[in-house]
């Protein structure tokens, strides 16, 4: 059994295993969108597809994208079958952030899987930054064209009472120079998750890793940052970076990545694909040290950013993971989903003529006109 992977702007996976395709209908060739290289989400796409075509005969091609907006409109215009989106999902979903522009609003997006995860700001070691508190008047990340990461982090500076205008945000066109410049000291913080290859390598420098602290214990700062991301919640991190059994510390959990369609994709080739990722587990489960964690019943279910897709929902009632209180809450999360949509398509239709900043604001007060009211 042999493989071998090229690295250009894409990654390129072959297998030539004789895998039958009979009992599974997988496409011969497949391409998903990720987060760019050096990112946990990069390593992890590259990792389910290694493990998927190690079982069957196929190929997978990873486009690596910096920007949520990149990944997202990938999958928008069909050049990639899958997705594996942060919290974009989330905001794409809302019409929010990024996606609250003429060419956006609320997306029907659906979610096949998306492992637990956390998040947090991570600094040099040596920089002297020991709470979050001490990030004012301090460099910090701002990647362009990336809600996903821009608003985890002001939700982490809300808990103590920061905003962009109390740091000097430093924009970046992709997550991984932010790490770059960390170790290179031209940053002073960014937001990340800890196992990603590139804060590994920045653990491993003379300047070390530092995670900023967020317990569970500070209600009033988990109040502050639920508003502007309902989805996360306090998790005790010992996997990552700088991060051990004798070393933990309290940072966001949310599901990430999040594997992504359209709702258009058929419930027959969405059924397909889960019950491929699921049965080919063995063999990605141990290629990096967080893959246990895309386990069936880890990965599956509610609550999630997104609505769960119906082909997934097939699976998940066959293997006995789809409970009443799962079926509830999809159905209230895609009446929600499907409100916004009926809203997005009024409102444009009858504003089309402003100009996108005021666009902007007025779809924001409408969207939250009609929310408050259902």
């Amino acid at each position: 059994m042999k493989y071998f992977i090229t690295l250009i702007s894409t990654i390129l996976i072959y297998t030539n295993i004789n895998a039958s395709l009979s009992d599974n209908n997988l496409p011969k060739t497949m391409v998903w969108s990720s987060y760019d290289i050096g990112a946990s989400g990069y390593t992890e796409a590259s990792a389910l597809a290694e493990g998927m075509m190690k079982k069957y005969d196929i190929r997978v091609r990873l486009q690596p994208s910096g920007t949520s907006i990149g990944r997202l409109l990938l999958l928008k215009r069909k050049r990639v079958s899958v997705s594996f989106l942060g919290s974009e999902a989330y905001f794409a979903s809302e019409g929010i952030h990024d996606f609250s522009s003429k060419k956006w609003g609320p997306q029907d997006l659906r979610l096949i899987i998306g492992r637990p995860n956390t998040f947090g700001i991570a600094v040099p070691a040596d920089a002297g930054i020991n709470t979050i508190a001490d990030l004012k008047g301090k460099r910090v990340a701002y990647v362009t064209a990336n809600p996903s990461l821009n608003v985890k982090v002001l939700a982490i500076m809300s808990f103590a009472n920061l905003t962009w205008n109390d740091v000097i945000p430093v924009t970046y066109p992709g997550f991984a120079p932010t790490i770059k410049a960390l170790q290179n000291g031209r940053l002073d913080a960014a937001g990340a998750v800890p196992t990603g290859s590139a804060v590994y390598e920045l653990a491993a420098s003379k300047k070390g890793i530092k995670w900023l602290d967020m317990p569970e214990s500070n209600i009033e700062g988990w109040i502050k940052l639920n508003k502007l991301v309902p989805f996360m919640k306090p998790q005790i991190e010992t996997l990552g970076a700088g991060l051990n059994e004798d070393n933990p510390t309290y940072i966001g959990g949310y599901n990430y990545p999040n594997l992504t369609v359209y709702a258009d994709s058929t419930e027959e080739e969405i059924y397909n694909f889960i019950k491929a990722l699921d049965e080919s587990f063995n063999f990605y489960k141990d290629i990096n040290a967080v893959m246990h964690k895309w386990r069936l019943d880890l990965a599956s279910g509610t609550p999630a950013e997104i609505p769960i897709h119906k082909g997934v929902i097939k699976y998940l009632k066959e293997k006995k993971l789809w409970s009443q209180e799962d079926e509830e809450w999809n159905n209230a999360r895609l009446k929600r989903l499907n409100l916004l949509k009926n809203t997005w398509n009024n409102f444009i239709q009858e504003n089309s003529k402003l100009d996108d900043k005021a666009f902007k604001i007025e779809w924001l007060k409408e969207r939250e006109s009609v929310l408050a009211k259902n």
